[in-house]
């Protein structure tokens, strides 16, 4: 692939200032850092990779910005977020991270420069149920900070309850009663009483928290 091209399975959101990407196709979330998200950003298919290294930092050498370009791209690839396969020109294989961390001067000053993309499996609605009733999935919204309450049998929105900011993810306690909701961007969890479908504590945590459905 000449000119590297985004994934259509991806959907990109800015958390925290930082890019993350919902592949809803594999069910996966992505983290990138500044230089991995600088890289995605350039990839529409139109700029070839040379291109890529000439727009980063003016203050690196050619060569520093070619190693970040290709370990960004490989990044990205092994997280199945670009379309098609990425190889370099000449056949060559794409540096190590250490050899890139090399060429970059040293661990110290590459380290804050190497691309870094984390990626989890995305947190999926679970299921609750409350005393004398039906089964029910609550689902978070991230975008409009809120949490959808499913009712399985009949596949209907029976309420939605507003929580903190940007939701991410749900816990249940083994009783079925309580649904814990982390709120990546204020820091704190909403516990849900599932009898009433109303907020009855707010519990501060730490930074970004998520869930991913089990609870301990």
């Amino acid at each position: 692939m000449t000119y590297p091209k985004q994934s259509k399975t991806v959907h990109a959101e800015m958390l925290n200032d930082e890019l993350c990407l919902y592949d809803w196709q594999r069910k996966e979330v992505h983290a990138l850092n500044p230089t991995a998200a600088l890289v995605w950003q350039m990839c529409d298919g139109q700029t070839s990779p040379a291109q890529m290294a000439g727009r980063l930092k003016s203050d690196l050498t050619p060569a520093q910005t070619k190693a970040l370009v290709w370990a960004s791209l490989e990044q990205l690839r092994k997280a199945h977020l670009l379309a098609g396969e990425i190889a370099q020109p000449d056949g060559r294989p794409v540096l190590t991270r250490r050899q890139v961390l090399k060429v970059l001067g040293g661990a110290a000053a590459g380290a804050v420069l190497m691309p870094v993309v984390s990626s989890i499996v995305a947190p999926t609605p679970v299921e609750a149920q409350s005393p004398g009733s039906g089964p029910f999935a609550y689902v978070t919204n991230f975008d409009s900070d809120d949490v959808s309450v499913i009712d399985t049998t009949s596949n209907s929105v029976v309420a939605t309850v507003a929580v903190g900011s940007t939701p991410y993810g749900v816990a249940v306690n083994p009783a079925g009663t309580r649904v814990y909701v982390a709120n990546s961007s204020s820091d704190n969890v909403s516990v849900i009483d599932t009898a009433s479908n109303s907020v009855v504590a707010t519990v501060a945590v730490g930074s970004s928290p998520a869930a991913f459905g089990d609870f301990v």
